[in-house]
């Protein structure tokens, strides 16, 4: 081979590898914008639902409490009470579900509370 195709093979091999590093590099600023978007819904889905659940408890317990007379009044909000601590309950065991599925491997785990990353 002459000389001047081996310094051409030679230029080709190192830019295929500065490709390499370059869609890496990529790669991972992608990564690390999908594990912050996926932080910001984690978050506000946790805000969200323990936001709604304590308002549904305090607005059903002051009916309750004012439906001293009323049995339907009250077996409704009791009933309602329950529904949303099963709600809660269900969201924790889908957090928990969401940390046992992502793998710490992939990144975004290692920024979210210690009790789901301990999973």
């Amino acid at each position: 081979m002459e000389r001047k195709y081996q310094y051409l093979v030679l230029f080709v091999v190192m830019m295929s590898f500065v490709g390499i590093v370059s869609a890496q590099a990529n790669l991972e600023m992608a990564q690390d914008k999908i594990c912050s978007v996926l932080q910001t819904i984690y978050e506000l889905l946790v805000y969200i639902a323990g936001g709604i659940g304590a308002l549904v408890i305090t607005i059903q317990g002051i009916t309750w409490t004012a439906s001293a007379d009323d049995p339907g009044a009250r077996k409704k909000a009791k009933a309602a009470i329950i529904n949303v601590l099963i709600g809660l309950v269900i969201v924790s065991l889908a957090l928990v579900l969401v940390a046992l599925v992502l793998p710490e491997s992939a990144g975004c785990v290692e920024d979210w509370p210690g009790w789901i990353s301990s999973v």
